[in-house]
Formats: C-alpha cells, structure tokens, sequence
C-alpha cells in the first residue's frame, strides 16, 4: 500500500513538473504541445526518464536530440528509436521492484540484441565499419560485455544509462 502512494505522489508530482517544464523541452515536444492532447506526450517522457535510476538530464537532451534528427538513414533512424523505447522497458523493470543489477543486465541484453537486429539489416559495408570501431572502443567486434563494462569500473547504474542511451 505504502509503494503504491509513494508511486501515485510521483506521478502527481511529474505531471505538476510537466506543466511546470513546457518553456524548457525540445522543438519536437514543443510541436506536441501545440497539438490536440499536446501534454501527454511530454509527461510520458518526464515519466519514462525521471522514474529511471541511471537516467539523467543529458540523457533526456540527447534522447530529445535524437527524436529530432531528421537527416538520419531510415535504417539508423529506426534504431535510435528502438533504443529509445527502451526507456519504457526501464520504467516497468523498477516499477516491479526489481534488483539494480537484474535490471543492468537485461536492459544491457535487450540492447544488444537490438544492435544484432538491426546489425542483420545493415549493409556489409558499413557493417564492416560498425565492427571496426567496436574492436577498436570495446575489443570485441559486437560492442561492450557486460562484464568488460564492470571489468571498466561502470556501476549498474551507468550501465543502465548506457543501455538506455540512443
């Protein structure tokens, strides 16, 4: 009982913050304002990042900077928004109470195989490139461990924002 008032007195308190923050989101979120139902979807994004541990303001700016990238590949595009729904996936994952760490560790695995996925979709040549710069930043063709990120010193925490990072 006591978990579910603390959840509503946050909800409560992000969607005041959500009224309270409109002059400060992106153009994109700005667009759904003025829109029919306009604060709904910039309360969802408050929800989706301030509910999550390893989720932080620059995060926000960079998944905003993201969503307004309109030059990007359509491939790369879909991508960086499948990453972004990740976040979602964060939410509920704390929402049930769940361990720092089982957290890390299936949101890591969610995104990497999102980066499989979408890996199989891209053309060789510039998957090549893809699998050099992994090598040559995380010594493996596929992108960072789980264990070479602890190995690095990276809490739960930031492997979560990693995860979670478009």
């Amino acid at each position: 009982m006591k978990k579910r008032i603390n959840r509503f007195i946050t909800v409560i308190a992000l969607l005041a913050a959500a009224i309270t923050v409109q002059p400060r989101l992106s153009r994109a979120n700005s667009a759904v304002i003025n829109a029919p139902g306009g604060l709904v979807k910039p309360f969802i994004t408050l929800v989706d990042y301030a509910g999550v541990e390893g989720a932080s303001d620059p995060l926000q700016r960079q998944a905003d900077e993201a969503l307004e990238e309109t030059n990007l590949p359509p491939l790369q595009q879909a991508y960086a928004d499948a990453v972004l729904e990740l976040k979602k996936r964060a939410v509920s994952l704390q929402a049930s109470g769940m361990g720092m760490e089982q957290r890390a560790r299936i949101l890591h695995a969610e995104r990497q195989a999102l980066d499989e996925k979408y890996k199989a979709l891209t053309p060789p040549d510039m998957l090549e490139k893809i699998y050099q710069r992994n090598i040559q930043e995380y010594g493996d063709k596929n992108g960072p461990t789980i264990d070479r990120l602890r190995q690095q010193g990276k809490s739960w925490k930031k492997i979560i924002a990693w995860a979670l990072r478009p």
